[in-house]
């Protein structure tokens, strides 16, 4: 299905930091990479047609497979400055590039059922990030507050459209954006407990059709305690997943994503004990999913011979154990 597809890349990266005073610092890298694909099977017939052929079923122009290069540039500049002794704050301006990978680029699948055809001619996700961070460390309590934007250009989009009597799986670039926030929360109760939170959103929008991305996590809080005494530590974890009503659903009647539906939130409470004894030899056990709930999570997953998205019911109650020796 992949046409004996090879992709090779080859990059270096440079990074540099100066602290201009003592409240600033300031870091900066750079990145290129060379990409080569090509698929060196793509005229070899195979059930009535090559991958070629396939291929230009979704408009793809004679030649494609041959091979193709791309030379990616990324990087990054920061800025971190202590506002006083209590705050910091940090800033983050980013561009990466992602290749389209082998499945992406170059499988041609065709069945009586339905059809998944890559795209030989995508053109690399192009990510221009900006994230600032607030930082706050006093006394017992930290927490930190991170909102970040992601424009995408040419974001690789999977989708689902109608052909004839059945479905197909086929690429395309797009534009898009992603962004969200993060909030983190830590306070030491006492010298052996300490409580834990974090808050993460994250919202992501196909801007040429004016539609959601698939596969995008819903709100999710995850509340933790711990205790530690000598060689003893123990916790239990509390995540909480708000349900999902900004999906893309798969099927070309609906939005043609990756969605399998919308997905219910949930909670789950997981717990873990651990002593380290003084031979080297350490014990952790722990409880996951201590309530039993059912559940699954909203990001669906793919299956290598089938393009239908599906979701797969995660484990029930898990009681674990697992002894390590150091030397």
């Amino acid at each position: 299905m992949w046409s004996d597809a090879q992709i090779d890349q080859r990059g270096v990266f440079i990074e540099g930091e100066k602290a201009i005073n003592m409240n600033d610092v300031v870091k900066a890298g750079i990145r290129y990479d060379h990409i080569s694909a090509e698929a060196k099977r793509r005229d070899e017939v195979n059930a009535g047609f090559s991958p070629q052929q396939i291929w230009a079923m979704t408009g793809a122009p004679a030649g494609a497979g041959e091979e193709k290069t791309e030379d990616n540039v990324g990087g990054f500049v920061s800025w971190t400055h202590r506002l006083n002794e209590q705050y910091t704050l940090d800033t983050v301006l980013s561009r990466s590039v992602r290749t389209a990978d082998a499945t992406e680029r170059y499988i041609a699948r065709m069945t009586p059922m339905s059809d998944w055809i890559g795209n030989p001619e995508l053109d690399p996700e192009k990510h221009h990030q900006l994230e600032v961070a607030l930082h706050s460390v006093k006394g017992n309590t930290n927490w930190s507050v991170t909102g970040w934007y992601n424009r995408v250009d040419d974001y690789i989009l999977r989708q689902t459209v109608a052909a004839g009597m059945k479905e197909r799986d086929v690429y395309r670039n797009v534009s898009a954006e992603l962004f969200g926030a993060e909030l983190q929360v830590k306070h030491k109760l006492s010298d052996n407990w300490t409580l834990g939170s974090a808050l993460v959103w994250t919202v992501g929008n196909n801007l040429d059709d004016g539609t959601k991305l698939s596969r995008i996590s819903p709100l999710e809080l995850t509340t933790s305690v711990n205790y530690r005494h000598d060689n003893l530590k123990a916790g239990a974890s509390l995540r909480l997943v708000d349900h999902q009503n900004d999906v893309c659903l798969s099927g070309s009647a609906n939005c043609g994503g990756q969605d399998v539906r919308k997905t219910p939130g949930y909670g789950v409470l997981d717990a873990h004990v651990e002593y380290a004894f003084t031979n080297g030899i350490n014990l952790l056990a722990g409880v996951d999913n201590v309530l039993d709930k059912a559940y699954t999570l909203h990001e669906s997953r793919d299956d290598t011979v089938n393009p239908a998205s599906f979701q797969v019911a995660e484990p029930g109650r898990s009681v674990w154990l697992r002894v390590s020796k150091a030397f």
